[in-house]
């Protein structure tokens, strides 16, 4: 007979040397460190040895949690609990190479382009021995700019407001005017306004 945590568990014997045992679902209900035991019929008891129950991993947050369609490589910060070294990023099934930091934190790399179409993809974290953990979407939003309002300015004009309309905008963005770099207010996913200034108006 087989025991783990002091329950007895059903055994088939195979060998002088190999037992099987099925473990029921509520031995395993919470992570923890359990003895098994063999024992014969004639009594004699075996050495015990440790049968460990890690908890699957589940993942908090990821960040960024929005990403833009066909952008460039990313790192993936994905912070929870129960990461094991060796623990592997997936993005919608596919493997990430993955770093591990510690139980409660990895980082992935994400390439270019792999978020190719909104409206998101699904991040799962698989430790070593399958368990697979909680889904989190990281969204994923297509970069459009539709208007500018005022569309012209006049010459030497001391600078001009703009108002740009799309899709996509995100936290940090920054707005080019025939390369260069005008001041920036990201308001919405849709909404920047702008500030061009006198120089470019000459």
């Amino acid at each position: 007979s087989v025991t783990i945590g002091g329950t007895s568990v059903p055994a088939t014997f195979v060998s002088g040397n190999q037992l099987t045992a099925r473990v029921p679902a509520s031995v395993i209900a919470q992570p923890g460190s359990f003895e098994v035991v063999v024992t014969n019929p004639n009594g004699q008891r075996s050495n015990p040895v440790t049968f460990v129950v890690r908890a699957a991993p589940r993942i908090t947050s990821v960040n960024p949690n929005v990403l833009t369609a066909n952008g460039p490589a990313v790192v993936l910060a994905v912070t929870g609990t129960g990461f094991v070294n060796g623990a592997v990023v997936r993005w919608d099934g596919a493997a990430l190479p993955t770093r591990f930091g510690s139980a409660t934190s990895l980082s992935a790399d994400l390439g270019a382009g792999v978020t190719r179409r909104p409206p998101g993809g699904s991040v799962t974290v698989v430790n070593p021995d399958g368990t697979v953990s909680n889904a989190v979407t990281v969204e994923v939003v297509e970069l459009t700019l539709r208007s500018v309002n005022p569309a012209a300015g006049q010459v030497n004009s001391p600078g001009v407001t703009v108002n740009l309309t799309g899709t996509g905008f995100l936290r940090g963005a920054t707005v080019l005017l025939d390369g260069s770099g005008a001041t920036a207010t990201v308001n919405s996913r849709t909404s920047i306004t702008a500030e061009i200034p006198a120089s470019a108006m000459t």
